[in-house]
C-alpha cells in the first residue's frame, strides 16, 4: 500500500493506492478506513482530512477464501503556520507650496495626500495626520486619507509641516512628513520723499535779506 503525502496542512488531500497478493488464491476486495471515520471499498481511492490530527489509514484486503490481510499508514495532519503580519508604510505625499498671488484672492484651502499609504499583506489601513510644525492651522479629516485646512496670509513666511502614521490594525508605520511652505509676503515699497523749498526774494542789493 502506499500513501501520499503522509504529512501536511489541513485540509489534506491523500491520495491511497492498495496492493495485495495471495500464493494459494486472488485478492477479491480491499476495504480501507482512513481513521477519521471515513472508508472506501476502492483499491486506489484519494481521501481528504479536513481536521487538525494524527490518524491510522488501514487497508484490508480479503482473498477469495474469505482471509483477510492488514497494513496501515500513519497520516498526520497540521495547522496551517500562523500568518506574518508586516507593518504598512505611510506615505504623507510630496511637499507643496502656497503662493503670495494665490493668497492675494483670499484663504487657500490646502489638501494633503496620504492615499499612496501601503500595507504589504493587502490589510485596509486607517490614518492619523498630526501637525508637527508651524502655527496652528484647523485640520478638517485628520483621520481620513486627505484631509484639508485653510492658508491665510497670516501664516505667511512659515512652513507647516504635518505627519503621518497608517495602522492596519496590528501594526503601526514610520512616520512620514510632509511640508507646506507658505510665500513671505513682500516688503512693503520704500518711496522717497519729495523736497520742496521755497527762497524770497532770490534777487537783490547787497546786503540782501532772504
Amino acid at each position: 500500500m502506499g500513501a501520499t503525502p503522509t504529512e501536511g496542512i489541513a485540509p489534506l488531500s491523500v491520495s491511497f493506492s492498495g496492493a495485495g497478493a495471495d500464493t494459494d488464491g486472488t485478492v477479491s476486495s480491499y476495504s480501507w478506513s482512513f481513521g477519521d471515520g471515513s472508508n472506501s471499498s476502492s483499491q486506489n481511492t484519494t481521501h481528504t482530512y479536513g481536521s487538525v490530527g494524527n490518524y491510522t489509514a488501514t487497508l484490508t484486503v480479503t482473498d477469495d477464501g474469505g482471509a483477510t490481510g492488514l497494513n496501515s499508514v500513519q497520516i498526520v495532519v497540521v495547522s496551517p503556520p500562523p500568518s506574518v503580519n508586516h507593518a504598512p508604510t505611510a506615505n504623507a505625499g510630496p511637499d507643496m507650496s502656497v503662493t503670495q498671488s494665490q493668497l492675494s484672492q483670499g484663504s487657500v484651502q490646502v489638501t494633503l495626500n496620504g492615499s499612496s499609504s501601503s500595507d504589504p499583506d493587502g490589510n485596509a489601513l486607517t490614518f492619523s495626520w498630526t501637525q508637527t510644525q508651524g502655527s496652528f492651522v484647523n485640520l478638517m479629516g485628520g483621520t481620513t486619507a486627505t484631509p484639508f485646512f485653510s492658508v491665510t496670509t497670516a501664516v505667511s513666511g512659515q512652513t507647516l509641516g504635518f505627519q503621518l502614521v497608517v495602522s492596519d490594525g496590528k501594526l503601526q508605520s514610520n512616520p512620514d512628513t510632509v511640508l507646506v511652505v507658505v510665500e513671505a509676503a513682500p516688503p512693503p515699497t520704500n518711496v522717497p520723499p519729495t523736497a520742496a523749498i521755497g527762497a524770497t526774494p532770490t534777487e537783490g542789493i547787497a546786503p540782501l535779506s532772504v
